[in-house]
């Protein structure tokens, strides 16, 4: 849908450098992002974005790497026993252009660490990034959307040029550290999904559970004719 629709992807290196006036985004820009790493990324996402001829950032919790989403089995979401890639496919995903950048370290939520804690997260996970794939990182995600002018100032001070939220709609004149993002919810509708791409929308699928109902009083109706 995107690529008919001709929006182009971009990467973190084009936010900045159209916010610092270097470089217009293209007028249909979309920014793909993927959180946690998950393993099936590289055998399902990446082959459709290189025929697509499409780039995303994966955010990787360094402390997680080729294990599972462990920390949703206390949260009571998901999978926890989904796995994860580890160190030979971040390499594989970085090669294939993949822009790899920190979900901190161990996922817990950022704003409820102390001070050396929170600096351990986000200094850690990106030294440790650097050295095992070899290229610089410098973009973060944080771990539950959790954020607040501490970790501003904590994720400045540690080198990240773009940190990205939870923070529903799409991007505009926030700072680098706070981006937006409109998520991509497993029971939405193509229409939903191309509005909320033009307008940014929110978290109910309304056009989703409209069509639903026109659909089901459909088939009702069909039913009705086909057994008078």
């Amino acid at each position: 849908m995107l690529r008919a629709g001709g929006w182009v992807t971009i990467g973190p290196e084009d936010v900045i450098a159209a916010r610092r006036g270097r470089k217009p985004l293209p007028r249909r820009a979309v920014w793909i992002t993927f959180d946690d790493a998950y393993a099936d990324f590289e055998r399902e996402a990446l082959p459709l974005l290189r025929h697509n001829g499409q780039t995303a950032t994966l955010y990787v919790p360094t402390g997680h790497v080729g294990g599972t989403a462990a920390w949703l089995s206390a949260l009571g979401l998901g999978d926890a026993d989904a796995p994860l890639l580890d160190w030979s496919g971040l390499e594989r995903v970085a090669a294939a252009g993949i822009t790899v950048g920190s979900h901190a370290a161990s996922h817990r939520p950022l704003s409820a660490l102390d001070d050396l804690g929170l600096e351990h997260e986000l200094v850690s996970s990106r030294e440790v990034l650097e050295e095992r794939l070899g290229t610089p990182v410098e973009d973060l995600a944080y771990p539950h959307g959790a954020y607040d002018e501490r970790v501003l100032a904590t994720a400045a001070a540690a080198g990240y040029r773009t940190a990205v939220t939870t923070d529903w709609g799409l991007s505009g004149s926030e700072a680098p550290l706070a981006l937006r993002r409109v998520l991509v919810l497993g029971g939405d509708h193509g229409l939903d999904f191309l509005l909320r791409m033009r307008n940014g929308g929110d978290v109910e699928s309304v056009v989703a559970r409209r069509l639903g109902w026109l659909t089901r009083r459909g088939r009702g109706r069909a039913s009705t004719r086909a057994h008078p």
